[in-house]
């Protein structure tokens, strides 16, 4: 059995107070500001490992590098505004920075630590609406929630050569809650999306879509709907955000019930006959409409939820 370990994709705020800097994306004369930082490594230093790093603005890249064997990276001609920075390393939690510019300076990010990359447990789970002896949760939330039975505890993940095992304990109601589980099925962030408020859909889709946003680096490409307060349960396609309901898995097992909800995802159907290496998700149980987005949600960061992932739960194979 492999050693599970929780990774959580940390977005590091580094908001530069901006008081006084008006965005000049698009005035050409104003590409005086830059951004420096280091990187380094849970279990390795700097000059054996290297990051690589993107940024981007408004969801478009505009540079990447590499660090030196220091850790160090470097941006200049910038123009004043706020950025992404993506950082990564194969077999490391991917991590980002938010950051703001003014025009004429040179801004130092915050020193980010790449999370050494768990795996999930490799066995064939039965799909029955309890969690038995083989499952060991690889993400426990301590959040309690105040929206009454509808309550997050813990995330289990396994899977085997057909497979992906998802399961989630905790407290869930009959009505007209909702439970979503939108997985980014590669890590990469450039395909599938991050703001859910445009999910569309006659059924599943209208479930899905809450006022909740995830960092820049996060792209969803399947979502999975509970199926509290809908007619039935469905794992989903988001290639197209306007029409869930139309790219509906085939080969799912779903058991569910107040206290665990349990989904095999066939990974044929899911990567195409691709590999898969990892995956990252972020869950949330929603009701009512679009603003009524939740207050429970997996992975939970310190205080209350608002809208905003800033982590991601991030697993290997």
């Amino acid at each position: 059995m492999k050693y599970i370990k929780v990774i959580y994709l940390i977005l590091i705020i580094a908001l530069i107070s901006l008081t006084g800097c008006e965005d000049n994306n698009d005035t050409v004369f104003d590409h005086t500001a830059s951004v420096q930082g280091y990187v380094i490594f849970e279990d390795g230093t700097p000059d054996t490992l290297f990051a690589n790093i993107t940024i981007s603005r408004n969801n478009i890249s505009i540079g990447n590098t590499i660090t030196d064997t220091t850790g160090y990276y470097f941006f200049d001609e910038l123009a004043t505004g706020e950025y992404y920075i993506g950082i990564d390393q194969d077999g490391y939690a991917r991590s980002s920075i938010i950051i703001g510019l003014c025009s004429n300076e040179t801004v130092t990010a915050d020193t980010v630590m790449l999370m050494a990359m768990g795996t999930m447990e490799y066995f064939t789970a039965v799909i029955d609406g309890e969690i038995d002896s083989s499952w060991l949760p690889v993400y426990t939330d301590d959040h309690v929630s105040d929206w009454g039975p509808n309550d997050f505890s813990e995330l289990y993940l396994a899977y085997d050569d057909e497979y992906l095992y998802i399961a989630i304990t905790g407290e869930f109601s009959t009505g007209d809650n909702t439970m979503s589980i939108c997985i980014d099925k590669d890590g990469s962030g450039v395909t599938g999306i991050n703001d859910f408020s445009v999910v569309k859909g006659e059924d599943i889709g209208d479930h899905i879509r809450k006022d909740i946003d995830a960092p820049d680096g996060f792209g969803a490409d399947v979502a999975i709907n509970s199926g509290w307060g809908l007619s039935g349960e469905a794992v989903v396609f988001l290639e197209n955000p306007l029409a869930v309901d139309q790219a509906v898995f085939e080969d799912v097992n779903i058991s569910m019930n107040g206290s665990v909800m349990e989904f095999a995802i066939s990974l044929e159907e899911m990567y195409v006959g691709a590999s898969p290496s990892m995956i990252s998700l972020v869950a949330y149980i929603g009701g009512g409409d679009d603003q009524y987005f939740t207050n429970d949600v997996i992975p939970q960061g310190a205080g209350e939820f608002e809208g905003t992932f800033f982590e991601v739960f991030t697993i290997g194979f």
